[in-house]
């Protein structure tokens, strides 16, 4: 979760440290949805549902057949099943096994014109079963719920779908009506967390608000029964996306997906950066960034500044904005008049505070070269090595060094001796 903390306060003015390396989900995602810092076409957000099928097709067999005579309290099984109860249900196995669903389901896709709508609707009928016989499933194995108790939900489950039975049927085609069957499991959840005795172990504080949230989210981000998959593009809902991380982190993990290790940083700065001018409202900011490049590709690093503008015209409407930033890179220097650079050295216990000789536009070589950065514009490797090639030329390591070299005029001087 990311984090902001109040380090100093006085009338008119505060600080406020923002913690950028672990932004809000929903702050990376709003800023990549609005403020286009990459191409979005190959990028995409995966949505996956975390809870799995229990390998066992009693639970929902018994929520679409039971029958009256099919449970008993003096019975140990999980869901107090009578033996007459449990011949039933063993005979809907096949029906409920997660792979007959599946291939049922297929079947109706296929003989459905309303694909995508009816792919939304079985992700949707998925989540709901699981969280039903999580319900379940928690309940029984509970040593806060009492045996009568545990038998109460089973006979409130049994109850609701009896009443249901006439117009939701596995033997007949109202069974893939996909909507009846979802209203269907939705109530009997409903019912489940209306007991006060289940609410120490129920982890969804509004069923109704999952659903609805769900049911907002267009079609088309909905491709199987398991996942959903959405491109940079298509990013007109980050409110709902932001809300099965935020509030559902427990039912859905959501994961950037082709996005490179620096893009994800970038992003993260930005948002911090975004949410601190946003809390500054009409007021002036003063930015105080301690090394936001870190850990960024060079070209990243080398456009960081001209984001950084593009971002605050974007961002702050009215109000001033000042930069004061740390930095290692000799990209960010270039944009910034060199009467606006200050070089810090440290000798023994005393700072040394400079100005250097480069700064706006400055070509991005002369600057490397400069002892600001550099002791030397190569690796120390690479100096090592020239340095056993000069002092014994004639040797056939030195010789195969000097080969190696890749600066011509370097190798000529050396080959000269």
């Amino acid at each position: 979760m990311g984090s902001r903390k109040k380090i100093y306060q006085g009338n008119p003015n505060k600080v406020i440290k923002y913690h950028h390396p672990s932004s809000d989900f929903k702050d990376v995602l709003k800023l990549y949805g609005e403020f286009k810092l990459f191409e979005n076409d190959k990028r995409s957000i995966r949505v996956d549902q975390k809870l799995y099928y229990l390998n066992n097709p009693r639970y929902l067999s018994f929520l679409y057949c039971a029958e009256d005579n099919s449970i008993e309290l003096d019975s140990n099984n999980l869901l107090f099943l009578s033996d007459a109860g449990m011949k039933k249900i063993e005979k809907s196995y096949k029906l409920f096994n997660r792979t007959f669903q599946d291939d049922l389901f297929e079947r109706h896709i296929k003989e459905n014109y309303e694909k995508d709508e009816e792919v939304k609707k079985y992700f949707i009928l998925r989540l709901l079963e699981k969280i039903y016989i999580k319900y379940v499933f928690d309940i029984h194995n509970s040593n806060k719920i009492s045996k009568e108790n545990k038998f109460k939900v089973i006979e409130k489950i049994l109850n609701y779908s009896k009443m249901s039975r006439k117009t939701l049927s596995v033997t007949n085609e109202n069974f893939l009506d996909l909507e009846e069957r979802i209203e269907f499991v939705l109530t009997i959840i409903k019912i489940i967390e209306g007991m006060s005795f289940t609410k120490n172990i129920l982890r969804i504080s509004n069923i109704d608000h999952l659903y609805g949230t769900l049911e907002t989210l267009p079609e088309r981000y909905f491709k199987n029964k398991n996942h959903m998959m959405i491109r940079g593009e298509d990013l007109e809902f980050t409110s709902e996306i932001s809300v099965l991380q935020d509030v559902y982190s427990n039912l859905f993990s959501l994961k950037f997906m082709n996005f490179s290790d620096g893009e994800l940083i970038y992003l993260n700065v930005f948002s911090a950066i975004a949410i601190a001018i946003s809390d500054s409202k009409e007021k002036d900011c003063i930015l105080l960034l301690d090394e936001p490049d870190i850990n960024l590709h060079p070209e990243w690093s080398r456009r960081l500044m001209f984001d950084m503008f593009r971002l605050i015209k974007q961002y702050k409407q009215s109000g001033n904005v000042q930069i004061i930033l740390t930095s290692h890179s000799p990209f960010i220097v270039t944009d910034f008049p060199k009467e606006n650079i200050y070089s810090f050295r440290k000798d023994k216990n005393k700072y040394e505070i400079t100005t250097p000789d480069f700064g706006f536009a400055a070509n991005i070589y002369d600057v490397i070269a400069d002892a600001f950065f550099m002791e030397a514009p190569i690796g120390e490797f690479a100096i090592n090595q020239i340095k056993i090639a000069k002092d014994n030329p004639k040797n056939l390591r030195s010789i195969q060094i000097i080969d190696s070299i890749d600066d011509s005029i370097l190798k000529k001087i050396l080959k000269k001796g």
